[in-house]
């Protein structure tokens, strides 16, 4: 039984165990990525973002990172075109990330 659950976007929803730990389903309910993660929201162009031992994530419908988790302060938009939107206080404005995590705008 699931502690808590989000909607299915992508053919996978977001569900949580009893110890809050955070994994996905498919839609026969089958765990398809363990319960691993600290929070972990909806899909979107096949990615998402997901939290890990106080760290930022992206993974894959495989359960792959595509980033490695890291710290990135403040909000983390869902997926779209293939990047991120990371608004964060202290950053001069938004700033936008690629499935790697690399910075696509502002360019240095």
């Amino acid at each position: 039984m699931f502690a808590d659950a989000n909607s299915f976007s992508e053919g996978l929803a977001a569900v949580s165990d009893a110890s809050g730990r955070w994994g996905y389903i498919d839609k026969a309910g089958e765990i398809v990525i363990d319960y691993k993660f600290n929070s972990a929201d909806e899909f979107s162009d096949g990615l998402t973002v997901v939290r890990i031992g106080g760290k930022t994530a992206f993974i894959d419908k495989t359960g792959d990172f595509t980033m490695e988790p890291q710290q990135i302060d403040g909000f983390v938009s869902a997926f779209s075109g293939g990047i991120v939107q990371n608004d964060a206080e202290g950053l001069a404005s938004n700033r936008y990330l690629d499935r790697m995590g690399k910075t696509v705008w502002p360019k240095d």
